[in-house]
């Protein structure tokens, strides 16, 4: 008699539970599986949405892993491989059914490759190991290998659980959420649980701002500074969740070039070296950070998702010696940040930016010489000169 699966979707953090509940399987007919994955599709076809603990208690391979992680007989009583070792010959059990009640057989075998082989997500990796499947007889198929060296049995371990023809013609779609297979478990339910909701912004957009009056119609994501959220969302049976809505406004942006000046005339000129490993954070008048960003080689750097306001720009330059360069109107291309004695930070207040526009500033800096040198008194006593060092200097630049 066929024990019961129930499957309750929660998040990775539930993991540790999976072999909990998994030992108590020899005490219980029911066995309530907690997922590090959500399990949404049971199709092992459809894609890789299936959690490995879950297929492997509802479908059998022809093969299964022993202790030692070794291939050792499942679907297969016995197998031989040919003299030169391109295929195998696997004879089959003949006491197995699908949870169906169709009987298990080598046209399950032949049917369960076709699609494999045929399937977008498993169909280049399956045609690599295993070239066609033949049937001989209703208990014997032979797999031909795609090359010699190919692990046949390894391979239908992990990726080749058979499927029960019958149920997969009669509801391709259908089988995703009602799966039938040999395993010792039949699917009862997928109970409610924990998911989690996350959402890119195409380039160009952002979040839209938190809105206290909004009610059911504001957005439940309103993250500031970066293009991907979450929202952690909680179902029980029976929940229909809607109204969740999700507002994307077009974000300003904060850009420019950090350049070393080589005239030192504060404008970054033709031909001028960039300068990488230029920190920059952006933040709000209140302190808020909403940026952080670090110039490559190119020297560039881009502060996004950015709502339009009023925002002050931190800049640190890398150690080795650098200062900032001659500062120059706003309104020309080149260096905002102003010199500090013995610093290599600055920040500029005051930077305003509109719904959708970007912000060109640049950092300009030099890398500081020295001179420096003694000045010495000249003595003569008894015919020789004597050189007395009365001041040594040292002038930066």
């Amino acid at each position: 008699m066929k024990r019961i699966l129930s499957l309750a979707l929660a998040f990775a953090m539930l993991l540790t539970c999976t072999a909990l509940t998994a030992a108590s399987a020899e005490s219980s007919d029911t066995l309530v599986v907690l997922p590090y994955m959500t399990s949404e599709n049971l199709n092992p076809y459809a894609g890789f949405g299936i959690d490995k603990v879950v297929r492997t208690q509802l479908f059998n391979s022809l093969w299964q892993y022993d202790e030692n992680g070794q291939g050792v007989a499942c679907l297969a009583e016995s197998w031989e491989d040919s003299e030169d070792g391109t295929s195998v010959t696997v004879h089959l059990r003949q006491d197995v059914t699908f949870s169906d009640g169709t009987p298990f057989n080598a046209d399950a075998v032949v049917f369960t490759y076709g699609i494999a082989a045929n399937s977008a997500a498993l169909g280049y990796t399956t045609q690599s190991v295993i070239s066609k499947v033949e049937k001989v007889d209703d208990f014997t198929v032979v797999l031909y290998k795609a090359a010699p060296y190919a692990s046949v049995k390894e391979f239908c371990v992990e990726y080749l659980p058979i499927v029960s023809p019958t149920a997969y013609q009669a509801d391709p779609e259908g089988f995703s959420t009602n799966p039938v297979g040999t395993g010792a478990y039949v699917l009862d339910q997928v109970r409610a649980g924990s998911y989690k909701l996350s959402v890119t912004c195409p380039d160009g957009l952002m979040f839209t701002r938190y809105s206290a009056t909004g009610r059911e119609m504001r957005s439940i994501l309103t993250a500031e500074g970066r293009r991907t959220a979450s929202k952690s969302i909680t179902l029980e049976p029976g929940d229909l969740l809607e109204k969740q809505h999700v507002g994307l406004m077009r974000e300003a942006t904060i850009e420019g070039v950090a350049f070393l000046d080589a005239n030192y005339n504060g404008v970054y000129d033709e031909g001028e070296a960039t300068l990488a490993g230029v920190e920059v954070e952006v933040s709000k008048l209140n302190g808020d950070k909403v940026a952080d960003v670090e110039t490559g080689e190119d020297g560039v750097f881009r502060a996004t998702s950015l709502r339009s306001g009023e925002y002050k720009v931190r800049v640190i330059l890398p150690t080795g010696g650098y200062t900032f360069t001659a500062t120059v109107d706003r309104d020309t291309a080149g260096n905002w940040f102003k010199a500090r004695s013995g610093r290599r930070e600055n920040t500029v207040d005051g930077v305003t930016v509109q719904t959708g526009e970007t912000v060109q500033m640049q950092v300009g800096a030099i890398l500081p010489g020295t001179i420096s040198g003694v000045c010495y008194l000249v003595r003569l006593m008894q015919g020789v000169s004597y050189n007395v060092p009365i001041m040594t200097y040292h002038i930066g630049f």
